[in-house]
This record gives structure tokens, C-alpha cells and sequence, in this order.
């Protein structure tokens, strides 16, 4: 006999099916990376994301509070992590999932010669971050040293520690 196991929601839920249209959604850039969030979970705190990261682009190795998952839907990532004090790169190709469990030190970087796309799950305290600091607009360039102390001082004011390169070389 199959028995139905309540859900227990974080938050009550509103019954209503929302759409998102392909053309719309609020866009982040963050350090050359974009980000285009697609919508909230209902009632669970997590948040979906269609990530882009142009060739030679990705965060420098990093930690946080919060765990992460990505789905790569298109071309590949490096993913960079630090075990058991071993430098380790996984690479990621299209088809490909990665969790990131929290206070994890990783970083990702688009080694390859494409845009990578990747679908990501986030909890609200990433989104805030992501909030703070991205931009509308893409950037002109690549960051400037003072656009990275800014990033480096709002990932410290969000719990996050910045660890070292995106590229392990």
C-alpha cells in the first residue's frame, strides 16, 4: 500500500501557475557572467537561475554558507575545488549535473572556446548576493581592480570568502 507523505512548505504557497516568458526576467551581470533568474521554487526559499559564461569568464575559487546545484544545458565548465587540501577539476560538459554541497571551496571557469549555459539552483541568501552586486547592464570590459574589492567586500558582508584564482594553474 502506497502512502502519501504530507509536504511540509518553508512558506505558505499560492496556488497560482506563473509563467515566465523567454524574453523576460530580471538580468544580472556579475563579472562578466550572466545571470537571468527565472523564478522561485514555490514555498522552499530556492531560486532557478540560466547562467551564460562567455569563454575564459567564471568566479575565483570561493566558499559559502549555501549550497549550489548546476545543470550544464550547454557546452562546458571547469569546475575547480580544493579536498582534503588536493586541487581537483571536474569537468562538466552539456548533460552534466554538479551539487555543491555548503562551505565548499570551488570556482568554475568556461576553459573552452564557446558560451557554457548552465540552469542553477540557489538559496535567497546567494540571490541576495547576486543582487547586490550585479548590474543590469553587461560590463564594458573586463573588472577593474576596483570593481573586484567591491565584489570581494560584498562576498565578505554575505558570508562568503573569496579563496584564490577562478583558473588553477
Amino acid at each position: 500500500m502506497c502512502r502519501r507523505r504530507k509536504i511540509e512548505w518553508r512558506r505558505p504557497v499560492q496556488h497560482t501557475i506563473r509563467t515566465l516568458p523567454a524574453d523576460q526576467g530580471e538580468i544580472l551581470w556579475v563579472l562578466g557572467d550572466r545571470l537571468r533568474l527565472l523564478g522561485e521554487l514555490p514555498g522552499t526559499g530556492l531560486h532557478v537561475a540560466h547562467l551564460s559564461v562567455p569563454p575564459g569568464s567564471g568566479p575565483p575559487l570561493h566558499t559559502h554558507p549555501s549550497p549550489e546545484l548546476f545543470h550544464i544545458s550547454s557546452g562546458e565548465l571547469a569546475f575547480h575545488t580544493v579536498e582534503d587540501g588536493h586541487s581537483r577539476t571536474i569537468i562538466a560538459r552539456t548533460g552534466d549535473t554538479i551539487a555543491v554541497p555548503p562551505g565548499t571551496t570551488h570556482g568554475f571557469r568556461n576553459e573552452a572556446e564557446a558560451e557554457a549555459h548552465a540552469l542553477v539552483w540557489l538559496d535567497e541568501h546567494l540571490l541576495a548576493f547576486f543582487r547586490e552586486v550585479g548590474s543590469p547592464s553587461p560590463p564594458a570590459g573586463p573588472p577593474t581592480p576596483s570593481e573586484i574589492r567591491r565584489v570581494v567586500e560584498i562576498a565578505r558582508q554575505h558570508g562568503m570568502t573569496i579563496v584564490g584564482p577562478a583558473a588553477m594553474e
